[in-house]
This record gives structure tokens, sequence and C-alpha cells, in this order.
């Protein structure tokens, strides 16, 4: 009996509902990568989110009170 073609990854989220998100590599200092996964930890979100969280507090403290 011939074995079931294998889905993918991406076929599997889709067929899931799930949509598919872009992320792009960044290099940082190892000492910056230890308080993100830290602060992740304890927020009990990951470090994509960790990151994304603090970059939307920079654009809100600094960005949106100087216009």
């Amino acid at each position: 009996m011939p074995d079931k073609e294998e889905k993918s990854t991406d076929e599997m989220s889709q067929a899931m509902g799930k949509k598919k998100q872009q992320y792009k590599s960044v290099r940082i200092y190892p000492e910056d990568f230890q308080e993100y996964r830290r602060l992740a930890f304890h927020n009990d979100t990951s470090i994509v989110e960790t990151i994304s969280q603090a970059l939307a507090a920079y654009k809100e403290k600094f960005e949106d009170g100087n216009r």
C-alpha cells in the first residue's frame, strides 16, 4: 500500500485556518537576547512578541509624543 503523501507545514496551517506569519532574522547582542528571553518567560509570551511590544512602547513614547 503506498504511503500517504505528506503535507507541508504551510499546507497543514492553511487547512487549519492559520495565517502564515512572515519573520525576518536579525542579529542582537547575546546579553540583549538573554534579557528578551527572560522578559518573554516572565510575561508568558514569545521572544518575537516581546520585541514587538518593546517596539510599540518605544513608538508610543518617542514618536507619538513628538507630533
